[in-house]
């Protein structure tokens, strides 16, 4: 499981893109939706509050549909070239992932880590589709690695540092070189109780995709601080969710743009940031009215800010409200909760667009990610 398997694995997938080009089949035509599909949105989230119930869910169409996991869920990635595939990571301390297809609710494989490492809820596909990225950690001490696997045949090619400890939220930068990656830094002992709650070793992590090797660190500045979850614009900027390990008042939500050496704090009215009660859950970016958004769970709350000038723009009160994503068409952010709503409101100005709300039989869990249908 080497670096060469990596590139192999790149290699059988070309060899057989052109011999289904000679027969006049490309892989872009046989898995590309339609430009009506195109115009669609998938919602899916992790779903459920029991071994009976866990799943993953999506909406599509004003509809639900769901696929038993057995297992709870956290964060799903969705596969840039198959777009009827997605997979479902559990949640943290995990070990087992499912590959489903959302066109005929079928699961594809489901597999589980390795001895001795621990899934952190979160994995993300290469730009090309080819390769499988899943933050893990090593059990015991939380030493973090990313897990590479060959997406088409499922098998792990080899692993990589992520040069940190607890990677949670992975993305890649936006030309698919680099892999951006969110290291919580908690360390738990074997009774799962936090043993470096005063001094976190939390970053924002940046890895060359096709390497692993690291290019860039960023501290984060609040030591009891965990970085876990994180959007990337379309620029380049990342928005950071923070969860605080103490009772001080400390800044949620951060902001790195490329170039910066530091990371930078979102500012907020103090009395919302207190409510939040030391705890963002998602965050996602909306490229066009340049706004991001970041749900607080514990706090019943969404907080939004302007990304370029950092201003803060408004909240939205929901309960339990912790998914968070943003439509194909870049008009509004979408938000999940446990009792089972969708809601829509307007990205431009935060005004919620209630006839678009829906109540699902459903409890939407952690995070929402939108593809197009």
């Amino acid at each position: 499981m080497t670096q060469d398997s990596v590139n192999t694995a790149r290699r059988r997938f070309l060899a057989q893109a052109s011999a289904l080009s000679a027969l006049g089949l490309m892989p872009s035509a046989i898995f590309a939706a339609t430009a009506d599909q195109q115009k669609q949105d998938i919602w899916l989230s992790a779903t459920g509050d029991s071994a009976e119930s866990y799943g993953l869910s999506w909406y599509r169409d004003g509809k639900v549909q769901s696929l038993a996991s057995g297992f709870r869920g956290h964060g799903c990635a969705w596969h840039p070239a198959h777009a009827e595939q997605a997979v479902l990571v559990g949640r943290r301390p995990g070990r087992e992932c499912l590959l489903a297809d959302l066109n005929t609710g079928a699961e594809l494989r489901r597999w589980q880590t390795e001895p001795g490492y621990h899934l952190n809820g979160h994995a993300l596909y290469s730009a090309d589709g080819l390769l499988l990225f899943v933050a893990e950690s090593a059990d015991g001490t939380e030493a973090g690695s990313i897990a590479v696997y060959d997406a088409v045949l499922g098998h792990l090619l080899t692993r990589w540092s992520s040069h940190g400890t607890e990677p949670h939220e992975i993305r890649l930068s936006p030309d698919g070189s680099q892999l951006i990656i969110a290291h919580g830094g908690l360390q738990k002992d074997s009774k799962g109780q936090l043993t470096n709650r005063a001094q976190m070793q939390s970053d924002l992590t940046l890895l060359d995709a096709r390497t692993g090797d690291l290019v860039a660190r960023f501290s984060c500045p609040v030591a009891t601080a965990s970085l876990r979850h994180i959007d990337v614009a379309a620029d380049g900027s990342v928005a950071i969710a923070a969860q605080i390990q103490d009772e001080r008042f400390t800044p949620l939500a951060y902001l790195w743009r490329p170039g910066m050496e530091s990371l930078t704090a979102l500012e907020a009215p103090a009395a919302l940031i207190t409510h939040c009660h030391n705890y963002m859950g998602s965050v996602a970016i909306c490229n066009a009215s340049r706004s991001v958004g970041f749900t607080s769970p514990k706090g019943d709350l969404a907080l939004f800010w302007n990304l370029d000038d950092g201003s803060f723009k408004g909240y939205h009160r929901f309960h339990d409200v912790c998914g968070l994503t943003v439509d194909q068409q870049q008009q509004t952010f979408v938000l999940s909760n446990s009792s089972g709503w969708l809601r829509q409101i307007r990205s431009s100005d935060l005004s919620p667009l209630e006839e678009r709300w829906q109540q699902f039989d459903r409890r939407w869990d952690n995070h929402l990610l939108g593809i197009p249908g």
